[in-house]
């Protein structure tokens, strides 16, 4: 029959066994010799963004999204699964002579109301504006 000591000892090494594994779970490359002096460093790694565990600042980059498609973080980039893209094109717009006219265009196309909002450049007080452009956000709301 185990001890009182050996229990605890068994919990212990059960607890750091699962904060080893939670760690790698928050992307922390936990190395396969990790024990339980290893776990104020790894634990660090994540609040830091070190995810490599080794101290280092994460590498980052810029994500340029060109077309539709999976994109995968280049060799030696830190941070990001892979990617899926899938954005519809949605409703194609002629080219427009006048500009003033996009909004009852898309308006048209999807079926949806247009409500104005007042940017108070009429001279009337910035408030009443305000006051007004609540009344209509109302309004389009309903």
């Amino acid at each position: 029959m185990a001890t009182n000591l050996e229990n605890k000892i068994s919990r212990v090494q059960t607890n750091v066994t699962k904060a080893l594994a939670a760690t790698a779970a928050k992307g922390v490359n936990v190395p396969a010799d990790a024990n339980s002096d290893d776990l104020e460093s790894l634990i660090l790694a994540i609040e830091n963004g070190t995810a490599s565990g080794d101290g280092r600042e994460p590498v980052i980059a810029t994500l340029n999204v060109t077309e539709n498609g999976t994109y995968n973080a280049p060799v030696g980039i830190d941070g990001f699964a892979p990617v899926n893209v899938n954005v519809n094109k949605g409703v194609e717009l002629p080219e427009l002579d006048n500009p003033g006219s996009a909004a009852e265009i898309i308006s048209n196309e999807a079926n949806v109301a247009i409500y104005e909002l007042d940017m108070a450049l009429s001279g009337d007080s910035y408030f009443s504006a305000m006051y007004h452009n609540i009344d209509t956000l109302k309004e389009a709301l309903q």
